[in-house]
């Protein structure tokens, strides 16, 4: 029989502006003791939810207002007194009050209305925008403030071309033309990206999860789940977004379309992620 690898665990908490009953109730130092009597070597801490609420004292970010005290130090703290290994999770394009607060922040379709649409909980912000600073302000605190083994990034992808004016900037640069015209619908983004960052390792950590550019999927591929976490190939996510041929015949994008917006994608997470590598090994 194999041997059992090893446990780590989630503490997923995406709590909107109320929570006060459920925050007040939270025990560190009870939840690492559980942790340690079910086995688990790892535990994996809310730094920034989806709602944009930090967990720790911030000079940058907002914490939760129903939060009396600085969890994120108190459960590393509590973690390594049991033997837990303590790690980080923030959610990089998911944050509701940056998204409230900061308009220009926004990713936007080619009307200028929000990405994804009014149809889903969670809106996106663009990480060509300023809001790119704001997540390295407040990942820096994090890095000199507590002491982790492992940073998870979530959300970072970038699966939906975005017509906010940083995109239109990043893009009449980086390839010297304007940005493309309005996207007919029923069209297929190329490539994949993973949609998930993982930094591993003390300091200086190392990338795990996105050393890699995957490239273009040939046509008629799918999901292409397991080498990636997310797959932009998914007709579904990239429905409105890339150009297609006039013939009801041929929808895809031109060659140099095509390559086209999997670079641009591509360079922006790349990008983003270049800095967090440069903060950790700072």
């Amino acid at each position: 029989m194999a041997e059992a690898g090893p446990k780590r665990i989630l503490i997923d908490n995406h709590l909107g502006p109320y929570g006060a009953h459920t925050l007040s109730q939270v025990d560190p130092d009870a939840q690492m003791a559980a942790l340690r009597d079910a086995g688990a070597d790892a535990v994996l801490l809310q730094a920034k939810c989806h709602w944009g609420h930090a967990y720790y004292d911030t000079a940058v970010g907002t914490r939760h207002p129903a939060l009396g005290c600085d969890l994120i130090a108190a459960q590393t703290d509590a973690a390594r007194a049991h033997g837990v290994d303590p790690g980080l999770y923030y959610s990089v394009r998911w944050d509701e009050r940056a998204y409230r607060a900061q308009p220009a922040w926004r990713s936007r379709d080619a009307d200028g209305n929000p990405l994804p649409g009014p149809h889903t909980r969670w809106r996106w912000l663009c990480l060509n925008s300023p809001y790119r600073d704001y997540t390295y302000a407040m990942l820096d605190e994090l890095l000199a403030n507590y002491t982790f083994s492992r940073l998870f990034l979530d959300i970072v992808h970038y699966r939906m071309l975005c017509f906010c004016a940083h995109c239109q900037a990043a893009w009449q640069e980086q390839f010297g033309e304007p940005f493309p015209e309005r996207p007919p619908r029923r069209a297929r983004f190329p490539g994949r990206q993973p949609g998930r960052a993982g930094f591993s390792a003390g300091r200086p950590m190392h990338a795990n999860s996105t050393e890699q550019v995957f490239p273009p999927l040939p046509e008629g591929e799918g999901r292409g789940e397991g080498a990636s976490p997310q797959s932009a190939a998914d007709p579904a996510v990239w429905d409105t977004y890339a150009k297609v041929s006039p013939s009801r015949k041929d929808r895809g994008p031109s060659p140099q379309l095509r390559a086209q917006l999997f670079a641009f994608g591509n360079r922006v997470v790349e990008t983003y992620l270049a800095g967090v590598k440069e903060r950790i090994q700072a």
